[in-house]
């Protein structure tokens, strides 16, 4: 699955996308691994002492609740710590696994503890060859498909680098399937970095490839109409999106449609961590094991959530209110209280943000849906969902809204059972009634603390994963007229988070006590800011506890909260070429920095081939070569007569070649457009010196096989 084209797969943008992700995915993971967290160690204490800023520290606790919460804060940063350990690697190999291993040792990492994929035989003996032939023969090569070696090794981490190549998703590759296989299967430590690879369609083949340029533009009409789709769903949950479900996805306008999918490829890899995967683990779960720990059957849950959204505004409010069965809540608590409650709850507009979602999955599940990248997003984004009879294809729209059970307020009161009512709901509303639980930055309210402690325990049995927001490193160049995307995550599955917080039959201790009531508080109040640049809405909503502005001059405050992801770095090859064929000129290899000048031209801007050019007529003065110096520098003065280096260049390829009247209008031609040139002035004195005693002698252009790549 990694490209077997080595042109493509050695090309310097390739090169250096690889080395700065790999390099970067080390660096998160062993010198700043303390800081490759969602929330950072010292989060809880930098709260606290906002709240002793405000004082309402003092206010709400006495002397010795105080002792007991600063205690609390030390226990919980001694579960936050890490250890380090060494690094372990999982990557798709492909022909020639050299290319990515000596980066990964080069970094650090153990051979032993990496694992190259190869997906047949004759890839393996390729890859076998070449670490045959290299210093580096410890690597595990492992034949067989990515998602096999991912559903069934049963060790994970550190690193897992997919360099994918093709399309997300893909007709035929199953890329976002082995997404999904990631998460799903826990392969990933955390921290872990995931680094994955992209690509979209060529710009143009018309003129190249007639025939296939049809193909090409099929194919991003398919991927164009995805990803708008999308992105309206998911730029509703986006802190600076400013889109609404109502939007059309026609309405959307952010760049390029290469922009826009560059940012769905990172948002539909963050949202199968979080979101997808963690709803599918809880759908795919038996009734008593992770579903039936909060909530009811899981049929109830996902008929009456389409029934819900097949209404509208008002309709919608009032037809939950109405239906009521033997297996919800209204069987847990008295009716008087589940009115109370309802009307309490009334529909948040935080649930509309879902309504694109699941009107998109309803559009690609369609019989005449024949858009092929629809197909497979359908079937891949729950990978195993076929595992589960009772789960049908037409349900899947609503399956896509399970994470609603983690915020919204109505929806998790509606389908709790009785444990989730009796030893969570009721203790958390009595304590809000008698003020146990405090309003500090958000207002402490019964829809608020149904979210939070929710969410904590949605997230102890889902298991879900959490981008590190400010270790996103997101980058892209062009690979044979392909637009690559890569990405490198960096994942934090935030267990000093949900197993800080006691189970359903627990968390009345929790809920009560007011050490262990702040400490959980105080960490979800960093996740939420952490996320809340992109998940606004269904990431602890409504849960801070410290404000993110100081209180007073001077004070604590969090002006990094609410992160939305960073703009892409483009690695421009033209660049790197040119830095190369620099490089090799200065240890005198001047034939092959030609070569690679002459690559250079290929890719480069028009604006900068006349400087590249008259690099390349450098290298052919320092080989004496003066003729081709000569044919190299008229081309550009052809185009630019005031080109300064190239014209110097040409007058003094005129002078070893003897032809000094030519070299002498070159140099006074320089000396009018750069007066205080010495060094022209110089060679001036000297040619025109020349002149007086030999005869100018006849010279020629001729062609040579070096310049063929400049016609």
């Amino acid at each position: 699955m990694a490209d077997s084209t080595s042109l493509q797969y050695d090309q310097e943008s390739k090169k250096e996308c690889r080395s700065k992700l790999i390099e970067h995915a080390v660096r998160c993971l062993t010198t700043e691994r303390s800081t490759s967290v969602c929330v950072k160690r010292d989060h809880v204490a930098r709260v606290w002492k906002q709240l002793h800023e405000s004082e309402k520290a003092y206010e709400y606790f006495t002397a010795e609740d105080r002792q007991d919460i600063e205690e609390a804060i030390g226990n919980w940063e001694l579960f936050h710590d890490s250890q380090k350990a060494d690094l372990r690697v999982c990557y798709l190999g492909g022909d020639n696994p050299i290319n990515d291993l000596e980066v990964l040792v080069g970094n650090g990492i153990l051979c032993q503890n990496v694992w190259a994929i190869e997906k047949d035989s004759k890839t393996l003996e390729k890859a076998w060859n070449a670490i045959k032939n290299s210093q580096l023969r410890n690597v595990r090569l492992f034949k067989g498909d990515i998602l096999t070696f991912l559903r069934d090794f049963r060790g994970q981490f550190d690193i897992i680098y997919f360099d994918a190549c093709g399309t997300l998703p893909a007709a035929k590759q199953n890329t976002l399937k082995v997404i999904g296989y990631v998460f799903l299967y826990d392969k990933l430590m955390s921290p872990g970095a995931l680094i994955t690879n992209f690509s979209f369609p060529p710009q143009d083949t018309q003129q190249e490839n007639p025939a296939n340029s049809q193909h090409v533009d099929e194919e991003k009409e398919k991927i164009n109409f995805l990803v708008k789709k999308y992105m309206r769903y998911r730029l509703c949950n986006v802190m600076w999106g400013g889109i609404s479900p109502e939007n059309d996805e026609d309405d959307l306008s952010f760049g390029t449609c290469e922009d826009m999918y560059g940012d769905y490829i990172s948002y539909q890899v963050i949202d199968s961590a979080y979101s997808f995967i963690p709803a599918q683990r809880m759908l795919l779960s038996n009734r008593r094991s992770l579903w039936g720990q909060i909530f009811v059957d899981k049929q109830v849950f996902l008929q009456e959530i389409h029934s819900y959204f097949s209404l509208d505004g008002e309709n919608a409010t009032k037809g939950t209110k109405e239906k009521s069965t033997k297996t919800t809540m209204s069987e847990n608590q008295e009716a008087t209280w589940e009115s109370a409650m309802f009307k309490e709850f009334e529909v948040m507009e935080t649930e509309r943000h879902l309504l694109p979602l699941k009107e998109m999955a309803e559009n690609f599940i369609l019989p005449e849906q024949s858009n092929s990248l629809c197909k497979a997003w359908v079937a891949e984004i729950f990978p195993d969902w076929k595992a589960e009879s009772s789960l049908k294809k037409e349900e899947l729209p609503s399956m896509l809204l399970t994470r609603m059970l983690s915020s919204s307020p109505r929806h998790i009161l509606k389908f709790c059972n009785r444990d989730f009512v009796s030893k969570c709901l009721w203790p958390l509303f009595k304590a809000i009634h008698e003020k146990r639980v405090r309003s500090y930055c958000d207002v402490a309210t019964p829809q608020q603390a149904t979210r939070l402690v929710a969410g904590l325990l949605y997230g102890q049995m889902a298991y879900p994963s959490f981008p590190v927001m400010d270790k996103l490193f997101r980058l892209r160049y062009t690979a044979k007229k392909r637009q690559m995307f890569a990405d490198g995550f960096v994942f934090d599955k935030c267990r000093y988070l949900y197993e800080q917080f006691p189970t359903v039959d627990c968390a009345c201790f929790a809920i009560v006590e007011p050490k262990q009531q702040m400490v959980f508080r105080m960490v979800v109040d960093g996740l939420h800011k952490h996320l809340a640049g992109i998940c606004l809405e269904d990431v602890f909503p409504f849960c801070n506890v410290a404000s993110i502005n100081e209180t007073a001059e001077g004070r604590v405050s969090f002006p990094n909260s609410g992160r939305s992801i960073p703009d892409r770095q483009e690695i421009k090859q033209y660049i790197l070429l040119k830095e190369k064929a620099f490089g090799l000129v200065k240890v005198k290899e001047y034939e092959e920095a030609i070569e690679i000048y002459c690559e250079c031209l290929s890719s480069c801007p028009v604006s900068l081939q006349d400087t590249i050019l008259a690099n390349i007529a450098q290298c052919f003065l320092s080989l004496r070569f003066f003729e081709n110096v000569v044919s190299t520098c008229t081309v550009v003065l052809m185009r630019n007569s005031k080109h300064i280096k190239a014209r110097y260049r040409r007058a003094k390829a005129f002078k070893m070649m003897g032809h000094y009247r030519r070299a002498v209008e070159d140099f006074e031609m320089v000396l009018e457009d750069d007066p205080g040139n010495k060094e022209a002035e110089r060679e001036l004195l000297e040619c025109q010196d020349c002149q007086m005693f030999v005869c100018d002698t006849h010279w020629f252009y001729f062609s040579d096989p070096k310049l063929s790549a400049l016609n």
